[in-house]
């Protein structure tokens, strides 16, 4: 008796042991395709799409195809890392068209104005940028944050691709070397 319950139990780590690898290798008997990629998203529904399958003993062991389908984002959040929040409306995830509205949510203690870079993928902003990057650079200030700070763009004025979106509140009378109580950037794309 002793040797049977030392044995047993042997017996009952073996056998999870061996369950646990088929779970984490999957059933040999399934080869089914991977999860597919998040299609692009479709701009008249604002929806994109993947695929993925299922296969298991209740399947019978058969790769069965199931679509997923996800609304896309209509909002791009940013956050900085001392209380500043923002929104980028409407969007299509990344893919931005027409008019957009930058809105800054929350902004950190001490907030007067607010400046907004909005300029292409290549552009450096720093105080001594050539002229040509600061030609292609837009850069407004919102001084009255009675109304909430806010910025609107009209991308059909700008060339299709890649921009960045910088959110910098600040104060009168901060130091030209660090002027910025926070910041927040994002990237989109426009396609008009």
């Amino acid at each position: 008796m002793r040797l049977i319950i030392p044995l047993c139990i042997v017996l009952l780590l073996l056998s999870s042991c061996m369950w646990l690898d088929e779970l984490i290798e999957g059933d040999p008997k399934c080869q089914c395709p991977k999860t597919s990629a998040w299609s692009e998203c479709r701009v008249m529904e604002a929806i994109k799409t993947r695929s993925y399958y299922t296969c298991s003993p209740q399947t019978n062991y058969t790769c069965i195809k199931y679509w997923e389908k996800r609304n896309c984002s209509r909002e791009i959040f940013l956050k900085g890392n001392n209380g500043l929040e923002a929104r980028i409306s409407p969007t299509i995830d990344e893919l931005v068209r027409h008019i957009i509205r930058i809105d800054v949510l929350e902004a950190p203690q001490g907030t007067e104005s607010v400046v907004f870079f909005f300029y292409p993928r290549g552009v450096k902003i720093s105080s001594n940028m050539s002229k040509e990057d600061q030609r292609k650079t837009t850069k407004l200030i919102d001084s009255d944050g009675k109304d909430g700070w806010k910025m609107l763009i009209d991308t059909r004025t700008y060339t299709n691709g890649v921009y960045h979106i910088t959110v910098l509140p600040t104060y009168e009378d901060a130091p030209e070397d660090n002027p910025w109580l926070d910041h927040a950037q994002a990237q989109i794309k426009i396609d008009n």
